[in-house]
């Protein structure tokens, strides 16, 4: 028998065959990342520069970085990186950075499980920002009521199965509230209306798929938040009455985050499917007037919500609006962290011409100890 002798020049041609292939596929890619880039640069449905570029821009590094998220929203780059999450997930269950997987079919946002570096100093920074503008709005006759949204992954503890939440963030919201109490601010910790609404229901108070609560939560918080108003001793006006009716609506903001909203899995990951809220003025023909058109009006609110998206999520704005049969100014922001709405609001005609008698400012407790905590609104308060 012949032994088998290695051939080196047919394996030299295989190896220079499969170079060629990955550099051909890779200029093939390249060249159709900046044909797709450049189509729509041009057509305007991209903007590589969002703000005016000047030298200060430039050399504070703004100008790069908004190329940069701008080049990431590109065709090809988005479905590179879809098809990149839909591969983790399909072979190594994997959701990426930002989402972590709970019991079956429940998500949760990773930066409720965050352990940040320097959180005492952040938390007490943040409660210094309250007090101060808390100074301030009294000072033009404007009460300050702050209201705080516990973490899904507090409240739903017992949906986490091996997911662990840190121990350090046990004490997070009871540290909170302690600092708000010693600056004498007007607050509400929903945590207990959560639990005691959990407890009479049996049901959950997030969706599973979604980082906000449900309108079960959203509700019992409203209802909370409509007694401490009253209590406030503020006349709410205008009066205003709603009907109410439901249609169907799909949440699933965790799939989205987690970039598998467009991927058909073959793995379950099925969005929250409810019968969502809809509120109608009584006694109105149109829809209700967009709430920046309300302020300077002789009919303003006299009471605003600022907040993030759990303002507007589950119609917890809504439905305060609801229990306490008033229009509000609605202000919040998605996205919003924990100032991004007072910085819109402050800086906005619909507070210089009409300032509220109340301000509720809506916190999610999982940004309260995010980094580089600076105090610009007090600031704001005072320029204005």
């Amino acid at each position: 028998m012949m032994p088998m002798r290695n051939d080196p020049a047919g394996d030299k041609g295989v190896v220079r065959w499969a170079r060629n292939l990955a550099a051909a596929g890779l200029l093939i890619f390249l060249l159709a990342g900046l044909g797709t880039t450049l189509r729509d640069v041009l057509q305007h449905r991209l903007d590589v520069f969002p703000e005016p570029v000047t030298w200060s821009s430039f050399l504070t590094g703004r100008t790069t970085a908004n190329v940069a998220r701008a080049m990431a929203s590109a065709p090809v780059p988005v479905a590179a990186a879809r098809l990149q999450r839909g591969i983790s997930w399909e072979l190594l269950a994997d959701l990426g950075p930002h989402v972590r997987t709970g019991c079956p079919g429940w998500l949760f946002i990773a930066d409720e499980l965050r352990v940040h570096p320097q959180r005492a100093k952040d938390l007490s920074a943040r409660a210094d920002v309250l007090a101060r503008v808390h100074e301030a709005l009294r000072a033009r006759g404007i009460a300050l009521l702050v209201v705080t949204v516990p973490d899904k992954s507090r409240i739903e503890a017992s949906r986490l199965c091996g997911l662990a939440r840190p121990t350090a963030l046990d004490d997070r919201l009871r540290q909170w509230n302690e600092l708000l109490l010693e600056h004498g601010i007007a607050h509400l910790d929903f945590q207990a209306t959560l639990r005691d609404a959990q407890q009479r229901s049996g049901q959950p108070m997030f969706l599973r798929t979604d980082t906000h609560w449900n309108e079960a939560a959203a509700e019992a918080a409203a209802q909370t938040t409509a007694a401490a108003v009253r209590a406030q001793g503020v006349r709410p006006v205008p009066e205003q009455h709603w009907q109410v009716y439901r249609q169907a609506e799909q949440l699933g903001d965790l799939i989205r985050l987690a970039g598998l909203d467009r991927w058909q899995a073959k793995r379950p990951l099925q969005a929250d499917h409810v019968q969502a809220s809809h509120f109608k003025p009584v006694d109105a023909d149109e829809a209700a007037p967009d709430d920046q058109e309300l302020f300077g009006d002789a009919d303003a609110p006299n009471i605003a919500l600022i907040g993030t998206s759990f303002s507007n999520t589950s119609n917890f704005g809504r439905f305060l609006e609801q229990h306490l049969q008033v229009r509000l100014g609605r202000f919040a922001k998605d996205g919003g962290d924990f100032d991004g709405a007072a910085k819109a609001y402050f800086a906005s005609d619909a507070f210089r011409q009409n300032p509220p008698r109340l301000l509720i400012w809506e916190v999610p407790e999982r940004v309260l100890q995010l980094p580089d905590a600076h105090d610009h609104l007090s600031k704001l308060l005072k320029n204005d």
